[in-house]
């Protein structure tokens, strides 16, 4: 693969070298100012391949596309991320409140008990390869320093001599709270599915759902583009299919429409219709100013250019 050098560059110079490809630029003074405050890369580089003419030599933006026109773009991103974040955030505190709840009940249901969450026999192993390897290497069921980890890397852990699960999982990153899920009895299982309001799901369907949760929390924790969001079905630790056809997603990749598809499922309608405003604000400023091209082919990188089945979701 051709490797990329980059030659640092000042603001002016930056601006000089946009325009020269075309781009223009309603307040320059204003635009260096966003320059210093703002990622270059996620301004420019992360969306100037929808607004450039194709099959050129150089990069040449279309016509009357403005610097303006793509922070309006990360703009959006970053808003569209952070109410995604938020409802991601509830929806993790839910289920995670619902684990601890119902396997402690069952599992952990005095002091002597207490860390049994711990336990590989309170656990179904998987029979699928990718879960069974790793059942095998869990680190919970594997390190027997795993709680002291926990105490050392939050404090306020150290207070309890035998850690409960609902306190542990708070410092439990989503990825391992989703294998101790899939791991779980039918029984346990079919109780967390049915706090969540999501017994209507097959197991594989829910676990796929919680899977895309952990990826699109993933790609809002590191600052991606989530306009951009996009995640293969070649994923060994869940039925892809299953969750396609339970949550009705598309057959291609995995894209932010059918993220917001599964995430309406496990957050509440208020944080949902925050979500959808965003978008149709977007799309409503672009058209405004005689450029809904520009917000159509943003939604149809996000999963479907049509507003309309934005706010059916």
């Amino acid at each position: 693969m051709a490797t990329i050098n980059k030659e640092y560059k000042t603001i002016n110079e930056r601006i000089g070298i946009l325009q020269s490809r075309g781009l223009l630029f309603k307040n320059i003074n204003k635009a260096k100012e966003i320059l210093l405050e703002h990622p270059y890369f996620d301004i420019i580089n992360a969306n100037e391949k929808l607004f450039c003419k194709p099959n050129t030599s150089s990069k040449e933006y279309f016509s009357h596309i403005f610097f303006e026109d793509l922070y309006g773009v990360y703009s959006f991103n970053n808003e569209l991320s952070k109410l995604t974040m938020n409802s991601l955030l509830s929806a993790e505190s839910k289920l995670k409140n619902s684990l601890a709840y119902r396997f402690s009940g069952r599992y952990c249901y005095n002091i002597s008990r207490t860390e049994e969450y711990l336990n590989p026999n309170n656990y179904i192993q998987p029979t699928q390869r990718a879960l069974y390897y790793k059942f095998s290497d869990f680190t919970p069921f594997t390190d027997n320093d795993y709680v002291q980890k926990l105490k050392r890397q939050n404090n306020y852990m150290a207070a309890y001599d035998k850690l409960p699960f609902w306190i542990a999982l708070k410092g439990i990153v989503l990825g391992t709270t989703i294998l101790f899920i899939q791991f779980l009895d039918p029984i346990t299982k079919n109780e967390v599915k049915k706090d969540l309001k999501m017994d209507k799901f097959s197991d594989d369907g829910f676990e796929f759902g919680i899977y895309i949760l952990k990826e699109i929390r993933n790609s809002c924790a590191h600052g991606a583009m989530i306009y951009r969001f996009s995640k293969s079905h070649r994923i060994s630790t869940v039925n892809v299919q299953a969750g396609i056809n339970e949550f009705h997603l598309s057959q291609s990749a995995i894209n932010y429409m059918d993220t917001l598809k599964v995430l309406s499922f496990f957050s509440t309608d208020r944080e949902i219709r925050a979500i959808k405003m965003s978008i149709f604000k977007f799309y409503l400023k672009y058209t405004v100013r005689g450029k809904r091209w520009m917000a159509k082919k943003i939604l149809g990188k996000m999963g479907n250019q049509h507003i309309t089945k934005w706010l059916k979701i």
